[in-house]
């Protein structure tokens, strides 16, 4: 007497309820209904099939056996916030697929957020403000990620975060990866070879070293394979600085060193156990057939997931993928990409210029206000443009070569900038060009500089920090334009100082300093006399930027932009910072991030584009393995 469906079932049960459980006989005695045999067993058998069900969703966690049907929902970032998709990837899987980490930015910080698959809500991990690029440990017990210029842990199953190691600044680490052998492998900064340390804390040890003569520029991005025994990594060039697309993708061996080349054109590779290398190129996930015995790709690479958002300015991917093949990522287009210009001032209120999405990096106000000095990326090349805020017209101002960070001299009339030429790759050159066009690029200093420097209010001397064919020197120094051009050291190389900034009156000069492990704002006479003064908190102190009266100095914490009252007379006084602009979005590779406006009371800001605009939800696609084997199917 079994049912034809469950809708049969939902009748049965309705006339059960409905109908009275006895009848009344002409004598008055109480008679039982009978009752067929199916009727009587199936209130049971549902009850026992629910208990069936909901001891499957106890037992059933992501990624489990093959078979498995395919399973997509949607996690919210958090209420008021969004998810931090700019430089490092925002999101991570454990291991066995029963939880997700993701980054969220509010209010001009960043928070990791833990979400447990099994559970409804998220839960923001306690001491992870700050943090970014979450990592997993093999066991899943512990996450690693970046923040206050240090590596850190924390243990999820409670308990205070511990620092593992000092880095440059976190903001510009690219990635982390933490091995079955207990050590975490690390990208320290934009412009290194990989790094090892152990888990538990010490000293970071060098893993590989750039190839200088070859034109390398960064090995970033690792993940340790299963055998323990290799880190796979991106290998960036000189030649194209600003874009990750047609990176190498790199494997070395952990014990020996040696190096092996295993995929180009791609960035930000993972290997998946299902036989396959995953990676990422122009705003999809490609997945090739991988001998992980042999370190080779045995087969032509699919795209096997579209709209992924990432970054193809430092080669960042915000997916994840565990070892049994639950994906986690972030839909969408490559975030912070095409941004707009924007004014904004203390009130909150934001006025859109008129002109069109690109991918404006660094903008820089002319002194009268009315000009935009840009760089745009396109593809592998990148140039200065002008942007006419008066007439809406935006011009090429270079052709030739990647040229970036421009600024203006104080008389409006020339643009400085920053140029890589052709065949001399591992070189920034500084030089500048008339600002209407009109005359060649003429180069101004023979040293090779990094991309921090600043002019005097008189036009006659140029600041800036130095930088060896090995990456970034601290210090900054200084040379005359007008005379013999000879370089002269102003502050010595103690604590990695970078961005200086000339006060109006041309007597102090700002810039960021790194000391232990912390970053500030700090300001000294110039001529330097002895005196120094900090006038940021000491995690957060980048840009420093001057008002035109010299009475403001502005400075970026995070996603905030901060203002300190400046007195200088009859002392250098400087008073408590505030807020002036919050929520504001880093555009990807840019170190100038905002322009202060002649009069003090705005700033220039580039924002993403309407279309390009922060996402608050992270994708989860359990059992995603077995997709992947159809769209992509290897011989294993």
């Amino acid at each position: 007497q079994r049912l034809r469906d469950i809708g049969d079932g939902r009748i049965a049960l309705g006339e059960s309820l409905s109908a009275p459980s006895n009848a009344t006989a002409a004598d008055g005695a109480a008679l039982v209904r009978p009752q067929p045999m199916w009727r009587r067993v199936l209130p049971w058998a549902l009850a026992g099939a629910l208990v069936i069900a909901l001891a499957f969703a106890v037992w059933w966690k992501p990624g489990g056996p093959a078979g498995q049907p395919l399973v997509e929902f949607s996690i919210g970032a958090a209420p008021g916030g969004s998810l931090a998709l700019v430089d490092n990837p925002a999101v991570a899987i454990s291991p066995e697929g029963g939880r997700v980490a993701y980054v969220v930015a509010r209010g001009g910080e960043t928070q990791i957020y833990l979400r447990d698959l099994s559970h409804l809500d998220a839960i923001p991990l306690p001491g992870t403000e700050k943090g970014l690029n979450p990592t997993f440990s093999p066991d899943g017990k512990w996450l690693a990620f970046f923040a206050d210029g240090t590596l850190k842990r924390v243990p999820l199953a409670g308990g205070p975060v511990e620092k593992i190691c000092d880095v440059a600044a976190d903001t510009t680490t690219r990635g982390a990866s933490w091995g079955p052998d207990g050590n975490i492998y690390l990208s320290p900064n934009t412009q290194s070879g990989l790094m090892r340390v152990s888990a538990v804390g010490g000293t970071p040890q060098p893993l590989t070293s750039l190839d200088i003569a070859n034109g390398e520029r960064t090995h970033r991005w690792p993940q340790v394979l299963p055998d323990g025994k290799t880190v796979l990594f991106t290998m960036g060039k000189q030649e194209s600085p600003e874009f990750y697309d047609d990176s190498e993708i790199d494997a070395v061996s952990i014990a020996t060193g040696k190096r092996k080349v295993v995929l180009q054109g791609a960035s930000m590779a993972r290997y998946v156990p299902t036989g396959h290398l995953l990676y990422a190129r122009g705003g999809q996930l490609f997945a090739a057939p991988f001998d992980l015995a042999r370190l080779e790709v045995t087969g032509q690479g699919v795209s096997v997931l579209q709209s992924v958002n990432g970054n193809s300015s430092t080669g960042a991917s915000h997916f994840s993928i565990s070892d049994q093949g639950s994906l986690v990522y972030v839909a969408g287009a490559p975030a912070g990409m095409e941004r707009a210009l924007a004014w904004a001032d203390e009130r909150g209120s934001v006025e859109m210029l008129e002109a069109p999405a690109r991918r404006y990096r660094d903008a820089s106000l002319s002194p009268d206000g009315w000009r935009v000095a840009l760089s745009i990326p396109q593809g592998k090349t990148q140039d200065i443009w002008i942007y006419d805020i008066a007439n809406h017209t935006l011009n090429r101002l270079t052709f030739e070569a990647q040229n970036q960070k421009p600024f203006w001299t104080p008389d409006g009339k020339r643009v400085i900038f920053f140029t890589s030429l052709e065949g001399q790759a591992t070189e920034q050159r500084l030089y500048w060009k008339p600002a209407d066009g009109s005359g060649a690029a003429e180069r101004l200093l023979e040293d090779n500089v990094s991309i921090y420097a600043a002019i005097s209010p008189d036009g006659k001397t140029l600041a800036y920090t130095p930088r060896s064919s090995a990456g970034l020197n601290g210090g900054i120094w200084t040379v005359s334009i007008g005379g013999d051009r000879k370089p002269a050291a102003l502050i010595s190389a103690s604590a990695q100082e970078l961005s200086p900034a000339f006060s109006p009156n041309g007597d102090y000069i700002a810039y960021t300093a790194f000391e232990g492990g912390t970053r500030a704002a700090y300001v000294q006479p110039y001529p330097p006399t002895g005196g120094r003064w900090q006038v940021s908190a000491f995690d957060n102190g980048l840009e420093p930027q001057w008002s035109r009266d010299g009475k403001k100095l502005f400075y970026r914490a995070g996603n905030t932009i901060m203002v300190v009252p400046i007195e200088t007379k009859p002392s250098f006084k400087a008073g408590a910072p505030q807020k002036f602009v919050s929520d504001l979005t880093p555009a990807p590779g840019a170190v100038k991030n905002y322009s202060v406006a002649p009069d003090g009371r705005r700033l220039l800001l580039t924002r993403p584009a309407e279309k390009t605009a922060a996402s608050s939800e992270v994708v989860v696609i359990v059992n995603w393995g077995e997709e992947l084997r159809r769209l992509a199917p290897n011989r294993r």
